[in-house]
């Protein structure tokens, strides 16, 4: 068995957190000796983690003089700390000197690359994770953390392999950062007894008429506004339907005005964050995915495991979930492509039944991927461990 660290930006509730848990604590079940370092004080997803794994957290530090200097202030809250920092010095800060790993994963771009980057440990198994569209996030982060872009390639070319989250995400990466032969795709994983079994709760929310659910983060590359502009049209056609939005975020403040300017609070319901968003996608009659950008889409996973069809944005992620809209509905990816969908579906009982159909056939593929066998040979393929 092995010692494997990963080091991830946060832990929260959300794709990312999700994913690493579902990983981490398969392999803890395995026999595998895993610690997960987390690069900032964000560990709300902690609580889902195996007693057995080996959590660390630690924030950039903070300076004694954070309030009276402005400059020291900025310095550290900009992010700057970090990417002055030396590698070496940012994984002895937040991983320390004392363990050795067998396998040394970067589960994030940015600090998390960096902070491995600078690991001493010439016999360990370096690994990065891309959840990310590097095409479309060209100018959001995927640099961050590096004085200059020749740092930051050098140390994308330093890990022996990258996961990709899907095809799309590959072959982003490779326009973005270069082609390489060190590249594997690996799905994310979900936890599938866990969802169903979620998904049975009882929750405080009725079901009125024909419901559609978004279920994720509210910030603006989620395009939730493009799904409140097309509800609000389907709404002065004279639809009958019904919004639930399950999540928080940044933006959340925003939608929640539109839905008051155009008076759609009767049938648009903001429920927050959920610790069983589960029990609300298998009462929802439909999920919409209205992402600019997704690099895999794990509420559309999901999302089949409940058997709920799906409607999304054509992007990476979904593109490849759906098989080019076989298994769902994939539209134009701008608010017309979402409203067309809803009506499509709204209108036409045979398609929401064909697509309901199609999800199901979904979930039996998602049942039959042995993920965690695809991670430990990528992991452990050398060291025979």
């Amino acid at each position: 068995m092995g010692k494997v660290l990963f080091v991830v930006h946060a832990l929260n509730i959300g794709g990312v957190g999700t994913t690493l848990t579902n990983i981490a604590n398969n392999l803890a079940q395995r026999g595998h000796e895993i610690t997960i370092v987390v690069a900032s004080d964000k560990i709300d997803g902690a609580r889902n983690l195996s007693p057995q794994i080996n959590l660390k957290h630690k924030d950039e530090p903070k300076h004694v003089l954070l309030k009276r200097v402005l400059y020291i202030r900025n310095f550290f809250e900009s992010g700057m700390w970090s990417r002055r920092k030396k590698a070496c010095k940012l994984y002895d800060y937040f991983v320390g000197k004392q363990e050795k790993y067998d396998v040394e994963v970067a589960f994030f771009f940015g600090r998390p690359l960096k902070i491995v980057y600078g690991t001493r440990n010439r016999q360990s198994r370096k690994i990065l994770w891309i959840h990310t569209d590097y095409k479309y996030g060209a100018e959001r982060g995927y640099l961050s953390g590096f004085k200059d872009t020749d740092e930051a390639l050098s140390a994308y070319r330093f890990f022996d392999k990258v996961v990709c989250v899907s095809k799309g995400v590959k072959q982003s990466f490779e326009e973005v950062i270069g082609r390489t032969d060190r590249i594997e795709i690996v799905h994310n994983i979900n936890n599938l007894e866990t969802i169903k079994k979620m998904s049975l709760q009882s929750n405080d929310i009725e079901r009125k008429c024909f419901t559609f659910v978004y279920v994720g983060r509210l910030s603006s590359e989620k395009g939730v506004i493009r799904l409140l502009e097309s509800t609000r049209r389907l709404k002065e056609e004279n639809y009958l339907f019904e919004l639930w939005i399950v999540g928080d975020g940044a933006e959340r403040e925003c939608l929640e005005r539109y839905v008051q300017e155009y008076h759609m609070d009767a049938c648009v319901h903001f429920l927050g964050n959920q610790t069983n968003p589960y029990s609300y996608m298998a009462k929802a009659d439909m999920l919409v995915c209205p992402s600019e950008c997704e690099a895999y889409g794990m509420v559309i996973a999901e999302a089949f495991i409940l058997g709920k069809p799906v409607i999304s944005t054509d992007c990476v992620g979904p593109r490849e979930l759906l098989a080019d809209g076989e298994y769902g509905l994939l539209v134009e990816n701008n608010a017309d492509g979402i409203y067309n969908g809803m009506k499509q579906i709204l209108n036409n009982k045979h398609d929401f039944e064909h697509y309901s159909m199609k999800a199901n056939q979904r979930k039996v593929f998602l049942e039959q991927e042995d993920i965690i066998k695809e991670i430990e040979t990528i992991f452990f393929e050398r060291e025979g461990l």
